[in-house]
């Protein structure tokens, strides 16, 4: 049941149109300052869950940095 809340979390967020994107593929959990999902919140500020699960809001600009590091 869990997996299905994650999925409808990010279905509500693509129909929202929020931005999401998700990089479990090549994000692990030994990758703690790299994104593993973001989504807009607004205008200036998006949420990141990093590899290592904390969050944080930050700017579009930052996080065009971070999503500039992740691994290929």
């Amino acid at each position: 049941m869990p997996i299905r809340g994650l999925a409808m979390f990010y279905y509500r967020l693509q129909s929202d149109k929020k931005d999401p994107a998700y990089y479990g593929k090549t994000v692990t959990p030994k990758d703690t300052d790299k994104v593993l999902m973001r989504w807009k919140v607004s205008d200036s500020e998006y949420r990141v869950i990093f590899g290592d699960l904390h969050a944080e809001t930050v700017s579009p600009e930052k996080l065009a940095e971070l999503e500039a590091a992740l691994p290929k």
